[in-house]
């Protein structure tokens, strides 16, 4: 039987963007951007289809990642985790520098792929709790068959990293960063794909599902 794991990338958050922010603004706006919750946007049709078609429904415990699993799956109850919650964003100690909001998300881009470099990213903790997501969604996934987990971008990616190492292989070649974006994992053969498997679904439907920013 083949197992599916799907990573979907949570709605976009209701909180709203600052100007220019020093260091200190920035650490600010991402402690109140965690206590957020999501738009009331509808989430993608194709997205929601695919999590329809999922045995379980899984979602980080912060306000974003529970209002997006409702959206996508109203008359369903997802199991909260603070496993998939995102990594620790850090931004470089810039003083009193004033920057945009996007001008941060760089640098933070930035410092990740310089610690990452010097095998210190993700630090010793979050590993292990990265190491602890795995291996449960690996496991609902063997008793359930399926499982759709409404997550993080950041997290998602390094779950996705973790996942292909365990012999998991990309259903699908998705791989857009926006928000509600699904990827898509399988490992095992045989049971054919379901009526909303990304792999039966057109390229126009497929590309629907990351759609929505």
């Amino acid at each position: 039987m083949t197992r599916r794991i799907l990573l979907i990338r949570h709605g976009p958050s209701v909180h709203p963007r600052p100007g220019w922010i020093d260091i200190q603004g920035f650490r600010a706006w991402r402690t109140t951007y965690e206590a957020a919750g999501i738009t009331d946007d509808p989430a993608p049709a194709t997205a929601a289809e695919l999590v329809a078609a999922s045995r379980l429904v899984v979602a980080s415990d912060t306000p974003r990642g529970l209002q997006s699993a409702l959206r996508l799956a109203p008359d369903r109850a997802a199991v909260a985790s603070p496993l998939l919650r995102e990594l620790e964003l850090l931004a470089p100690p810039l003083g009193r520098l004033r920057l945009p909001l996007l001008a941060w998300a760089v640098l933070v881009g930035l410092r990740a792929a310089w610690l990452r470099s010097r095998g210190r990213y993700p630090n010793a903790g979050e590993a292990r709790r990265l190491g602890q997501a795995t291996a449960w969604l690996i496991a609902l996934a063997a008793e359930h068959g399926s499982v759709a987990a409404i997550t993080h971008a950041s997290v998602r990616g390094q779950l996705a990293k973790a996942l292909v190492t365990a012999d998991w292989r990309r259903a699908t070649p998705e791989t857009s960063l926006r928000h509600w974006s699904v990827w898509s994992f399988a490992r095992g053969r045989g049971g054919g794909p379901g009526p909303a498997d990304p792999d039966r679904l057109d390229p126009a439907r497929r590309r629907a599902a990351g759609s929505s920013v």
